[in-house]
């Protein structure tokens, strides 16, 4: 039988929010996690899961911004 891992609460996933930022500007395959699968990034970071019903999205800033035109 499997086991369920921990749920993380609030205070969990704020904390977990710093790391991912943090780890995913120097790991380029992290950052690919965060990406494609968020809530496996958290369980990487912490060993919890996100609790039911519980979305999370990491979104990577376009790398090159348009410029606004000007009149």
């Amino acid at each position: 039988m499997e086991e369920k891992a921990e749920i993380l609460t609030g205070e969990e996933l704020k904390e977990a929010v710093k790391s991912i930022f943090k780890r995913s500007q120097t790991d380029l395959e992290f950052r690919k996690l965060c990406l494609s699968d968020p809530a496996a990034a958290v369980r990487k970071i912490t060993g919890k899961s996100l609790p039911e019903g519980v979305k999370l999205q990491f979104m990577d800033p376009d790398p090159k911004p348009q410029k606004a035109e000007r009149e």
